[in-house]
């Protein structure tokens, strides 16, 4: 913990963690540690998180021993930026999870902590005073967006009505997409009926990736779906512009009449292996016609293309599908298959998870994190919702992978030579 040389060092300091992991049940032991070494003051210890680790582990466990422990453990904060990243701990474990009663000793010492995370634990405890703080920092432009986004997303999960006013009027105010897809996210849990219509008129003043998580939250509730559908009926909507994500959603809704509409507006087409062999076929005599510009090519996958969104190439993209870079690129057959038909193979661990709750909402998206109280997802447009699992009424596995398909449909002949020659190099383009 003294030797500040293996501070950079991309394993030891993990395994400092574990080794201290390792006796982190016996509290007597490390809360005489930390006071005989003052380990906290370490560089070490703030390279391994050491003190938001600590806490972070007791506070998952949630026993009120546990509770209590990570009371003494933030008496030991010296300073007020140690507080703040200790609390951003025990904030941390708490995410997306109910609340436990927290004992006295807890509740004393967070009473003593200001500053967001603060707000976020009273949010998340119920506390009137917290979340009238968290819509006034939601509203403040001058506040840090991550703060922002963070007070959203709890009042949000708590389902904190008194909130809705202030969501649907940032969200009026055309903010960032960071923001509105945070307040996406949150009108997302509130079962009122008026919010479908609501969203439903702001479609057009939406950028392309906030009406992609609009989508999915209109999706979400049979109700809302309904409405979305009578606007693509009434031409108030494009037909083209709804996902095929979208509309995969709305049919695990168990309504009939739901169905009948969705049928109606978006006939399924009939997929002859023989029409996807065409398919594939074509594409590639496009692909082999010509040399394609690998640097152009990184632009469409990180543009228009629409891939980077999802999948790491070289280091750079999202992190929602599998990393490509050690994927086998460079059979042309292979990689045409996995990107004109994304359901043909799922890699194992990206499998699509649909989840009907108990008040009909269908969620779906990949699994990130599970435990015995709640299930997290992550959707295509990269959102992440959190369900409490004693609300989750039939849970069940897609076939359909998170890839959309079409990704090369608005691409000229040169342009799929080029997203081509990319997908297919074994260095980054210079």
């Amino acid at each position: 913990m003294r030797n500040t040389s293996d501070a950079g060092d991309p394993l030891l300091p993990l395994a400092l963690w574990w080794g201290i992991e390792v006796h982190a049940a016996d509290h007597p032991a490390i809360l005489e540690w930390l006071a005989d070494f003052q380990a906290s003051d370490l560089p070490m210890a703030d390279t391994i998180q050491l003190l938001p680790r600590l806490i972070r582990r007791s506070a998952m466990l949630g026993s009120q021993e546990e509770l209590r422990h990570c009371a003494r453990l933030l008496d030991l904060a010296t300073t007020a930026e140690q507080t703040q990243a200790w609390v951003a701990g025990l904030a941390e474990a708490f995410s997306g999870r109910p609340l436990p009663p927290l004992p006295t000793e807890l509740v004393t010492a967070l009473s003593r902590v200001e500053g967001r995370y603060a707000v976020i634990l009273g949010i998340r405890q119920g506390d009137a005073q917290a979340q009238a703080a968290g819509i006034r920092l939601l509203r403040d432009q001058d506040q840090p967006i991550e703060q922002r986004e963070a007070v959203i997303l709890a009042l949000g999960e708590v389902r904190a009505e008194v909130a809705i006013p202030s969501l649907q009027q940032l969200l009026d105010e055309r903010p960032t997409d960071r923001l509105a897809l945070a307040c996406l996210v949150a009108l997302q849990n509130f079962d009122r009926p008026e919010l479908g219509p609501w969203l439903v008129e702001r479609a057009a003043r939406m950028s392309p990736a906030v009406w992609e998580s609009a989508q999915s939250v209109l999706a979400s509730r049979a109700g809302w779906a309904r409405t979305l559908l009578q606007a693509v009926a009434t031409e108030a909507i494009a037909p083209e512009s709804i996902s095929p994500e979208t509309l995969a959603r709305i049919s695990w809704h168990r309504d009939p009449q739901l169905q009948a509409e969705r049928l109606r507006l978006f006939p399924t087409p009939e997929t002859e292996n023989g029409g996807l062999e065409a398919q594939i076929e074509r594409i590639e005599q496009i692909v082999l016609a010509g040399n394609g510009n690998p640097l152009a090519g990184q632009k469409l996958y990180h543009g228009a293309a629409n891939c980077g969104k999802c999948h790491v190439v070289f280091g750079r993209g999202g992190d929602i599908g599998p990393d490509l870079t050690s994927y086998q690129r460079s059979q042309l057959r292979s990689l045409l298959l996995a990107v004109v038909h994304p359901d043909a193979e799922i890699r194992e661990g990206f499998e699509t998870v649909t989840v009907l709750t108990d008040e009909g909402q269908v969620l779906s998206g990949l699994k990130v994190d599970e435990d015995p109280q709640r299930l997290v997802l992550r959707s295509a447009d990269g959102q992440t919702t959190s369900i409490p699992t004693d609300q989750i009424d039939e849970r069940l596995a897609s076939p359909n992978s998170l890839m959309p398909r079409g990704l090369l449909d608005g691409l000229s002949d040169s342009e799929i030579r080029d997203l081509f020659a990319f997908l297919t190099s074994t260095t980054p383009p210079n």
